[in-house]
C-alpha cells in the first residue's frame, strides 16, 4: 500500500442488497445505476469499512455472478438460486501526488465467455508517468568503478554500492541478473545488502559475490526492496569475462580402454 499506484482486481464476492426480483427486473431493464446504492462493497466503501480512497469505474454492465454455465441465465442449475451480482471488479489507489494520471477508458464484462457461472471484467486504464518519471531518483547509486572490474567467471567480485533516500532492511538483498532478465527471481546468484552502516566510503557498502557465473556475457545488479516487495534500483551493464584459464572447471575425460580381439 505504500506504492504509488496500487491495482486490486479480482473476484471480491460482494453481492447486492436487494431481491431477487427487483435486481433481474433492473438488469433486464438495464437500469443497473438503480443497484448502484444497494451494492455491498460501494456501501463498505461509502461507510469507511474497506478500500477507502480506491477508486473504480461505473457499473454500466451486467452483474458478473451468477450464470448457469454456457448461458446468459441467471442462476437456476445451482439449485440455491443465487442472486445477480457484481462479484468481480477492478479497483485503484493512487498516492496524493499522483493524483489525477489514471484515467479509465472502458469498464466492461465479456458476456461472450460462457464457460463459467462469471463473466470476465476487463478494465483499460492509462497511467501517465511523464511527470512521475521526471522527479523519481534512484535511491541506490552503484560504484561501477569500485567493482575491481573487469570481474571474471569463477572468482570472486566486489559490489559497492550506495543508499540515499531510502531506509534499508534487514531482509533486503542485491541480485546479479543477466541482462534480458524478465522476473524478479531470474538472479543467476544473490546476497544479502548490507544495512545503514558506512562500510565503504562515504555512506558506502561493499558486497561480495562469491564465485561468479562461469558464462561470459552482460550482467547487472539489482537491488530488491524487501518492505516495498520489488526491485527499487539496476545498475549499468557490465561485462563478465569468461574464466581465466587457471580458475576453470576441470573437465572430465573419459578413455576407452581398448580392446583385445579374441
Amino acid at each position: 500500500m505504500e506504492h504509488s499506484y496500487v491495482f486490486w482486481l479480482g473476484d471480491f464476492n460482494y453481492r447486492i442488497n436487494e431481491t431477487i426480483e427487483n435486481i433481474k427486473g433492473l438488469c433486464g431493464k438495464q437500469e443497473y445505476s438503480a443497484l448502484w446504492p444497494h451494492d455491498q462493497l460501494l456501501q463498505s466503501q461509502k461507510e469507511g469499512k474497506c478500500f477507502v480512497n480506491f477508486h473504480e469505474g461505473d457499473l454500466k454492465f451486467p452483474p458478473t455472478y451468477k450464470y448457469n454455465p454456457g448461458t446468459n441465465e441467471w442462476d437456476t442449475d445451482s439449485g440455491k438460486y443465487r442472486k445477480p451480482a457484481w462479484t468481480d471488479r477492478v479497483l485503484w489507489q493512487v498516492t496524493e501526488e499522483r493524483k489525477n494520471t489514471v484515467q479509465m477508458e472502458s469498464y466492461t464484462s465479456q458476456q461472450s465467455y460462457l464457460a463459467s457461472d462469471h463473466r470476465p471484467v476487463g478494465a483499460t486504464l492509462v497511467v501517465d508517468l511523464n511527470d512521475s518519471i521526471s522527479s523519481m531518483e534512484d535511491p541506490i547509486s552503484w560504484k561501477l568503478d569500485l567493482m575491481s572490474l573487469p570481474w571474471y567467471g569463477n572468482e570472486d567480485g566486489l559490489s559497492v554500492y550506495v543508499v540515499k533516500n531510502y531506509k534499508t532492511y534487514s531482509w533486503d538483498w542485491i541480485g546479479l541478473y543477466r541482462v534480458g532478465f524478465q522476473h524478479v527471481f531470474d538472479y543467476e546468484m544473490y546476497e544479502w545488502a548490507v544495512g545503514d552502516g558506512d562500510e565503504y566510503g562515504e555512506n558506502g557498502c561493499a558486497v561480495l559475490f562469491d564465485c561468479l557465473p562461469e558464462e561470459a556475457g552482460h550482467y547487472v545488479m539489482c537491488y530488491y526492496s524487501y518492505k516495498l516487495d520489488c526491485i527499487i534500483s539496476v545498475s549499468d551493464p557490465f561485462e563478465i569475462l569468461p574464466p581465466r584459464d587457471e580458475d576453470k572447471d576441470p573437465v572430465e575425460v573419459q578413455v576407452e580402454q581398448p580392446t583385445e580381439d579374441v
